[in-house]
């Protein structure tokens, strides 16, 4: 007599393969080979019974056709046979490659099997050699018994443990102009953390409500989305048909992020035309300069209101650098005083809120040195910048004392910022970005010069390659580009805050800011254009974001309507 089982494997709701296993009762000395499969494996046979009758165990696979098959990726199925219990030793194992027609049937013979209780254990592969991650599997019972004839059947399920869509939420700006689309990923996995294989054609997604935001395939297998410019939030579900995973997808089309407001009155149109704004503190005060007659002459902006403060003594122009919460200003100018004719030299200045209104200081380089240059304060009253000689310095303004830093670096150091635990950074022209705190110099690699460094020692800086100058954000020991995707632009940043949002400037879009929200994902920093950010009816463009406070508000120099002018930008809660 022969022992018949039957019994098919199928993934998810639809067929994937039908079997045939038989057990026929022949007098053979025990010997367990494979036929029609592409490899098999053997490991010791069970402890054979004296008397019985051995079996034979053949597995037929119907393949359908692709657009049916599930998986449709799979180009392989291993199947393998094991002895009942959790330590049970592998019987035989064959590998079943897919037809070449994609179609078709395959065999795997498991001869002269003793009766007894086993596992049959099937898992589909991408690959046609049985290798890869696994996309079902599954396994069932059998019982090899002789003079009898039994059926089983085995449901081989999606290995896919969820899908992964990247980005995990997307936003874009009402105000960019053009069609708003952006790419998307979706992957499967395991529960291995492995990515599983499988075809576009077998993703499937709907939205919450009606929109004319859609996602469609590209040729090389992805995805894109597509939104409409009307500010609103639609959200995607993609669902994985074979596995039934679903995920969902957030697409947010934002209006305005910013109000702008004109920092200088329009009834003053040489001063507005000549202003410009380079730095703001925590309190809102704003620091800048008015030019008349060729001459940079000191101003403030509180509360939208523009006051002049004048020039330092003895100076003759002036750049204005920085201002700390308590108020202070630095910068530097130039004066012709003592020095040949058609010669300068430069004088660091401090200006001093009192007040009857506020003082300006002087500050001269060390015996030796011909000029010096301000470039940043912190709330400890302490100042960096270099004199020269190019030699980075701090300067104490309580009592007014320089001190060339004791880097370790010989040539042209300069020294840009300072944060209130007095750590310092800047670069050097042959070693590059240096941070310099507890007495001790760290090189940062990869960056060329550090610009500005937050209370958290997130540091800034600029990178160069190919000739290209790229913002990056130096954080946890990680060098970052802020625009990885930008090879053509050449990126400066400005100012970081102690949220560790960033604003400067990239050419052939404009003011920039970037930080942890800009993305719409928590936690995953993202740069935006600042004239995509703010209602296009404005009239304002704008080229550059010199500073940004704690309270997310950003200081620029634009155009409106033609003319050049500072601006300040509050963010919309």
């Amino acid at each position: 007599m022969s022992v018949l089982i039957r019994f098919r494997i199928t993934a998810s709701r639809a067929a994937l393969l039908a079997m045939t296993l038989c057990a026929a009762v022949l007098p053979l000395p025990l010997l367990l080979t494979g036929c029609g499969g592409s490899g098999s494996e053997s490991a010791p046979p069970l402890p054979a019974s004296t008397g019985q009758s051995r079996g034979r165990a053949s597995f037929t696979i119907v393949w359908p056709e692709r657009t049916r098959l599930i998986p449709s990726a799979s180009n392989s199925i291993i199947i393998s046979l094991y002895g009942a219990g959790p330590d049970a030793p592998l019987v035989g194992s064959e590998v079943i490659a897919r037809p070449a027609s994609g179609q078709g049937s395959s065999t795997a013979a498991f001869d002269s099997l003793e009766p007894a209780s086993l596992v049959a254990k099937a898992s589909a592969f991408p690959s046609s050699d049985g290798t890869g991650t696994a996309q079902a599997s599954g396994q069932v019972p059998i019982m090899i018994v002789g003079g009898e004839t039994a059926q089983a059947s085995l449901t081989m399920d999606s290995t896919i443990d969820r899908l992964e869509v990247s980005p995990p939420v997307l936003l874009f700006r009402n105000a960019k102009p053009g069609e708003l689309t952006a790419p998307i990923t979706i992957t499967a996995r395991n529960a291995a953390n492995e990515v599983v294989l499988v075809t576009p054609d077998t993703i499937r997604w709907t939205r919450d409500a009606p929109s004319s935001t859609r996602v469609q395939n590209t040729p090389q297998g992805g995805y894109v989305v597509f939104a409409p410019h009307l500010v609103g939030v639609t959200t995607f579900t993609f669902r994985e048909t074979e596995s039934n995973r679903t995920i969902p997808l957030p697409v947010e089309v934002r209006g305005p992020s910013y109000t702008v407001t004109d920092l200088n009155p329009r009834t003053d149109p040489v001063a507005y035309r000549n202003s410009e704004t380079v730095a703001m503190n925590n309190t809102g005060l704003i620091a800048g300069y008015i030019s008349l007659n060729s001459r940079r002459e000191l101003a403030v902006w509180e509360n939208g209101t523009r006051r002049a403060l004048g020039m330092p003594p003895g100076l003759d122009s002036i750049v204005v650098q920085d201002i700390n919460d308590a108020g202070l200003i630095v910068g530097h100018g130039s004066t012709s005083e003592g020095t040949a004719p058609g010669f300068s030299v430069s004088r660091g200045f401090i200006w001093t809120p009192t007040p009857e209104g506020g003082t300006f200081q002087i500050v001269s380089p060390p015996p030796g040195f011909s000029s010096i240059h301000l470039f940043g304060v912190n709330n400890r009253q302490e100042a960096v910048g270099y004199h020269s000689g190019t030699s980075a310095l701090l300067y104490d303004i309580p009592s007014q004392t320089t001190t060339t830093l004791p880097l370790g670096i010989n040539v042209n150091t300069v020294a840009f910022a300072t944060n209130d635990s007095g750590a310092i950074v800047g670069g050097a022209s042959s070693q590059g970005a240096f941070l310099f705190q507890n007495e001790t110099t760290t090189l940062i690699p990869g960056m060329g010069t550090a610009r500005g460094i937050n209370a958290a020692g997130d540091i800034i800086g600029s990178q160069t390659s190919y000739n290209r100058s790229s913002a990056v954000l130096y954080q946890n020991n990680r060098l970052t580009r802020l625009f990885p995707e930008d090879t053509a632009s050449d990126s400066l940043p400005n100012r970081i805050n102690n949220r560790g949002e960033i604003v400067g400037s990239w050419s052939g879009h404009g003011a920039f800011v970037w930080g942890p929200g800009i993305s719409g994902i928590p936690g995953v920093g993202a740069g935006e254009d600042l004239n995509h950010m703010i209602d296009p009816s404005s009239g304002w463009y704008l080229g550059n974001a010199w500073d940004i406070n704690d309270q997310g508000q950003i200081v620029c120099i634009g155009s409106h309507n033609g003319t050049t002018g500072p601006a300040l930008l509050t963010p919309i809660p």
